[in-house]
């Protein structure tokens, strides 16, 4: 696994909002450092799931089997700012997808116990992660997400569907999403116990989007996926 500092892996989530092209290289630090090549772009209209695959080497020359390491970007949610230019994207991300996900937490908080349905996006991002993995199958994987991609990623790691693919899972970096714990089976929930310390899930309690980690209740502990860092920053505006 590349020793990226923490602030590189930042950098490396925040590509998921770039406009990627098939084939390109794709670098942080000005150009300085490459982490691959996008080998396949997911834009998923019925279920609003994008998403990057990014390979080692040049996927134009490079065969499947020889690929060491992968990098996926899972996409967070559409502004809602952008609501005029992409109303389709911003009504699948909200209106489809993070309206279930907050009423489930919600839910959740009440019926600590119950397991709830994932959203349509959980479900394609868990195969779009098993598939990658299964075509690139002498690969590692390094998993990215920021907001409602964090959710999507926490629940495709609960998904993966063979201890071979578990084991190949390098480390996952999951920023300021919504606990997807209460959307995961009890099967899946001992998967990602398994990546416990390989799962890197951020939150900053400043904002509002990173739901589900504590309850009203003190005395009630939710569970989640991964290893939990809360993040002190600054105060900021809502959408900031």
């Amino acid at each position: 696994m590349t020793n990226y500092t923490d602030e590189e892996r930042k950098l490396i989530a925040e590509q998921e909002y770039k406009d990627l092209e098939i084939n390109k290289k794709v670098t942080i630090n000005k150009g300085k450092t490459s982490i691959g090549y996008v080998s396949k772009i997911v834009n998923n209209k019925k279920t609003g799931e994008q998403a990057f695959i990014i390979t080692d080497g040049d996927p134009k020359v490079q065969k499947p089997s020889e690929v060491k390491n992968v990098t996926v970007l899972y996409q967070g949610s559409t502004s809602p700012e952008k609501i005029s230019s992409q109303a389709g994207e911003v009504k699948r991300d909200w209106w489809d997808n993070n309206k279930e996900i907050l009423s489930n937490i919600e839910k959740s908080f009440k019926k600590p116990n119950t397991i709830f349905d994932p959203t349509v996006q959980m479900k394609s991002s868990a195969k779009t992660l098993n598939k990658a993995m299964g075509k690139y199958s002498n690969a590692r994987f390094d998993v990215y997400g920021h907001s409602q991609a964090s959710s999507n990623a926490q629940y495709a790691l609960g998904a993966l569907d063979s201890q071979d693919k578990l084991d190949r899972v390098n480390g996952a970096f999951l920023y300021q999403g919504p606990n997807a714990y209460c959307m995961m089976t009890e099967k899946q929930r001992k998967r990602v116990a398994q990546l416990k310390d390989r799962i890197f899930n951020f939150v900053d309690e400043k904002d509002i989007v990173p739901i589900g980690y504590r309850h009203t209740d003190w005395n009630i502990k939710l569970r989640h996926v991964g290893m939990l860092i809360f993040v002190d920053s600054k105060k900021k505006g809502m959408i900031d």
